[in-house]
């Protein structure tokens, strides 16, 4: 009798040996069913559910870049026992970045993607409105009391203090802070004269990681907000 796939993480060490079980079950059923594909490479990515949580819910892109490496060095640099998540096997591109220190890696991920601006991700006001009626104690910790303290500017985002998990006394204080630099100013919807509704729609910024971390943003820092057909363009 075999087992059910969604019973692996039971019955496996870590997220790789779960990852690499659930592959040799999945492949044989794409190349049965798609045998001219039988020799292409077939990835899957293995994570736990807090780190779906955590990358859906961070809304800065340099943190949620930042959040990407954490997951990625789970071990290496924090000495926990597992991945946060993985991608099994490790594709050589994001197992080459991810050796990068963070501030590093997350420059050249940023730079990729948003050309270094910062951006306040979209979060889909239809996943809002289920997510408070659902789940309004997630909303409500990971959105709205996120947003009383608000996000840190890129240079501060850069140079951000993580905990070393590696010491026992850091367990044993529980002294899990991250902390970010005393001049660091928080960015907060308030500064912007919006929402935070109005914030979730999506925010670009004229802003990098030049810009001091201490800068009050306003309006004439946006350089748009929406996403796809929805975008407004604010200055050119």
């Amino acid at each position: 009798m075999g087992i059910k796939i969604k019973d692996l993480p039971k019955k496996t060490k870590n997220t790789v040996e779960c990852g690499q079980r659930i592959t040799d079950v999945l492949k044989d059923v794409r190349n049965e069913r798609t045998p001219q594909w039988a020799n292409s490479l077939y990835l899957i990515a293995m994570q736990f559910g807090s780190s779906t949580v955590e990358l859906v819910l961070e809304q800065s892109n340099y943190e949620n870049f930042g959040t990407l490496w954490s997951g990625l060095n789970a071990k290496r640099i924090f000495g926990l026992p597992d991945f946060w998540f993985v991608y099994v096997p490790m594709p050589s591109f994001i197992s080459m970045f991810s050796m990068l220190e963070r501030p590093e890696f997350i420059k050249r991920l940023v730079g990729l993607t948003t050309n270094g601006k910062y951006y306040i991700h979209h979060f889909e006001e239809s996943a809002r409105e289920k997510g408070r009626k659902e789940f309004p104690e997630l909303i409500e910790l990971g959105i709205e009391k996120t947003w009383e303290t608000g996000y840190p500017l890129p240079a501060a985002t850069l140079k951000v203090e993580y905990p070393n998990l590696k010491k026992k006394e850091t367990w044993e204080q529980e002294n899990f802070e991250w902390k970010y630099p005393e001049q660091a100013r928080f960015f907060k919807p308030e500064d912007i004269d919006m929402s935070v509704d109005e914030v979730c729609n999506g925010i670009l910024f004229d802003v990098d990681q030049d810009t001091p971390m201490n800068k009050k943003l306003s309006k004439e820092d946006i350089i748009s907000s929406g996403i796809g057909r929805s975008t407004k363009v604010w200055k050119k």
